[in-house]
């Protein structure tokens, strides 16, 4: 000790104050690169799954608007005459095709008239809060721009498409907007059209919660050093140019952060995030500078070009140069950024889901998705999942007299205003249970009037009554412009009390959903299959993956699991095994994998039927088939649904209720083993 007081009794003032200042600033320097660069949730990690047809149709279609902004491969500038135009019309067709009202705001520049493209999606709630979802369509000079900027321009249009087919309703109004001039010589000056555009805004008064710059996305490399950074950035990122990156200023780093944690939710792709002093090398490159000149907070989404791309601004940014299976899963994963952006809660700045709740499971990172799944379609194991059934299935049944049921009898008089009079007469019913109060979804036909039509088709009425019966809301035309049979209606329980109907149209061959809140209020409207007869349709929620549904294709059975926000998970449709068009059962668990039952023809029988149960992972891939002996033999009801319950350690119970007959059972383990029902496998018995 006494040495130590020796050397500090022997330095200089000037030594002691450096070895007091320079060890106390070192946690200073750490946790200001912290508070620039951690991020919330995971960025992905190893081999990328191949892309479903979902993906394989959206790399094509961004392929396609690429090609067609680079046309004959002349730069698109003021310099080429014609080229900003043809560009400009390619975007104005494509959103307008896509149902947006769309606007070309020109403006003088260089003694020319250039045009910003802007396309609108009102806000239905908080309405006078914008998102901005922007990218430039110019090029520089002598580049045919593929990667800078037809990229991030076919991103935006992939991102509005793919809005526009979810019927996706905003809170905040939506806007998607090209920009002319952001190259030199317009670059950070006064006629660069993201500048004029953001001004326009501030005078206006318009508050922008949130602006996202699509910036070159198309580049990436999996070498090691491809990837380069401005000085000291390095540090902190990979050397690998295989990564979206997310940037912003200091001012938008709640954005940054919401942004990078809506992607790694709902992506499995590398991301990186960085919320960087304005004045480091490259962090104000692209059309979001102009939104912070105004005082918005603003983002660029971008693969870092010159940073990692050796044709940026060469005549070689051609398209055959872009990686488009990975452009597609970029732009997967912004559709639910600009979701969660657009779609935050009245009065909630933009960037609030930034901090991430620990104790929400949704949140978590590697919790499952909506969009795909999560962690579970990675790690579900095929032989050991437990099926836990979380979601119960609607009711059929029939009804002569409404005292037979209380809850039809309390509503009886709007049952004879729909239905009219007289009763007794038999009305065919659906139902369910909606949450733990006890309300209940109840939807009805009149069995006759059904079978009167040619058609048989049905003009249900929908009701939703609490536990005594009284009635809360009712739809007299659930399925209006659905010339639905009555077996092509089924009846489903969503999340917070929502109620859906998916029905079946037969002159369109496609079976539509439709969601309502819980005080009755549309919540959504979309096409889930295509392609599929009408004579039966089965619906069920899965908690945290959305919707599945099942129909009966001429061949085979289709099911379509659908994101609660709309998307078609698994492209066309999964086929169940390519069995004959009977009624499928379905069965969800919370680990990621779903069970269906359905009487089927099984391949090698001689004129037999008999049962089998399928098991999938949420990302549709077959995990087993088990044929299910339920005593049937030969007459295995072809046109029959089962009754699926869960006694203990994740084992199925299929239950056939046969009329006028003891019904018969089997459990199917989570292995697939059938067992005799009580029965337990002893690798299922440890869980």
């Amino acid at each position: 000790m006494s040495r130590w007081k020796s050397l500090w009794r022997d330095r200089s003032r000037r030594a002691k104050a450096r070895m007091i200042f320079y060890p106390a600033l070192l946690p200073l320097v750490c946790g200001g690169a912290a508070y620039m660069t951690v991020m919330p949730g995971q960025s992905h990690q190893g081999a990328l799954a191949p892309l479903d047809a979902e993906g394989r149709a959206r790399a094509d279609a961004l392929r396609a608007d690429v090609v067609a902004l680079v046309g004959d491969g002349r730069e698109r500038s003021q310099r080429v005459d014609g080229t900003l135009d043809r560009a400009a019309d390619h975007i104005v067709d494509a959103l307008g095709s896509a149902g947006y009202p769309v606007q070309r705001l020109g403006y003088a520049s260089d003694q020319a008239r250039v045009v910003n493209v802007e396309a609108t999606l009102a806000g239905q709630g908080d309405a006078a809060s914008i998102v901005v979802v922007g990218a430039h369509y110019d090029t520089a000079a002598g580049a045919p721009g593929a990667d800078d900027n037809a990229s991030g321009v076919a991103a935006m249009l992939a991102i509005a498409r793919a809005l526009a087919r979810e019927r996706f309703t905003p809170s905040r109004t939506l806007r998607f907007v090209a920009f002319a001039n952001e190259e030199p010589p317009f670059f950070w000056n006064e006629e660069m059209g993201s500048l004029v555009y953001a001004k326009a805004c501030k005078a206006k008064g318009e508050r922008i919660a949130a602006m996202l710059s699509l910036e070159t996305l198309g580049y990436f490399s999996d070498e090691r050093g491809s990837q380069k950074y401005p000085p000291v950035v390095s540090w902190f990122y990979p050397d690998r140019g295989d990564f979206i990156g997310f940037v912003g200023n200091t001012s938008s780093r709640s954005l940054v952060r919401a942004s990078v944690g809506a992607f790694r939710r709902h992506a499995r792709f590398p991301s990186e995030g960085a919320a960087l002093p304005g004045f480091v090398a490259g962090v104000g490159w692209s059309d979001h500078w102009s939104f912070w000149q105004q005082g918005y907070p603003a983002v660029m989404v971008t693969d870092t070009a010159p940073f990692r791309n050796p044709h940026y601004h060469q005549a070689s940014d051609r398209p055959e140069t872009l990686d488009y299976d990975r452009l597609s899963r970029v732009t997967d994963g912004l559709v639910a950024v600009v979701k969660e952006l657009a779609g935050a809660s009245d009065g909630a700045p933009a960037g609030a889901t930034a901090d991430v709740d620990a104790g929400s499971a949704k949140d978590r990172p590697g919790a499952p998705s909506d969009r795909d799944g999560g962690a579970a379609d990675r790690d579900a194991d095929a032989a050991g999942a437990e099926v836990s059934l979380t979601t119960t299935p609607a009711v059929r049944g029939r009804v002569v007299r409404l005292r037979d049921e209380p809850a039809l009898l309390a509503n009886a008089s709007l049952l004879h205003k729909h239905f009219g009079a007289p009763f007794p007469r038999p009305l065919l019913t659906e139902s369910v249970r909606l949450d733990a109060a006890g309300r209940r979804a109840w939807l009805v036909v009149d069995e006759a009037k059904a079978r009167a039509s040619s058609s048989g088709q049905a003009t249900p009425l929908l009701l939703v009554v609490d536990d005594k019966g009284a009635l809360l809301w009712s739809k007299e035309s659930p399925v209006a412009g659905i010339t639905a049979p009555v077996a092509g209606i089924s009846l489903g329980a969503g999340p917070r009390g929502r109620v859906a109907i998916a029905a079946c149209d037969p002159p369109t061959s496609t079976v539509a959903l439709r969601v309502w809140d819980d005080d009755g209020a549309p919540f959504a409207d979309f096409v889930a299959l295509s392609g599929g007869a009408c004579s039966d349709v089965t619906l069920l929620y899965w908690p945290r993956h959305g919707w599945v549904l099942a129909a009966p294709r001429d061949k085979g059975t289709a099911a379509q699991r659908v994101s609660e926000s709309g998307s078609l998970v698994w492209g066309a449709g999964l086929e169940i095994a390519g069995r004959s068009a009977s009624p499928v059962s379905l069965a969800v668990d919370t680990r990621g994998t779903f069970v269906a039952v359905q009487a089927a023809r099984a391949p090698g029988d001689a004129g037999g039927d008999r049962v089998l149960a399928y098991r999938y992972d949420a990302r549709g891939a077959p995990l087993w088939e088990a044929p299910v002996d339920l005593g049937a033999g030969p007459s295995a009801p072809q046109d029959r649904r089962f009754t699926l319950g869960r006694p203990l350690h994740g084992v199925v119970r299929v239950t056939l209720d046969r009329t006028g007959k003891s019904a018969r059972e089997v459990d199917v383990a989570s292995t697939g083993e059938v067992l005799p029902v009580g029965a337990r496998a002893g690798r299922d018995a440890g869980r």
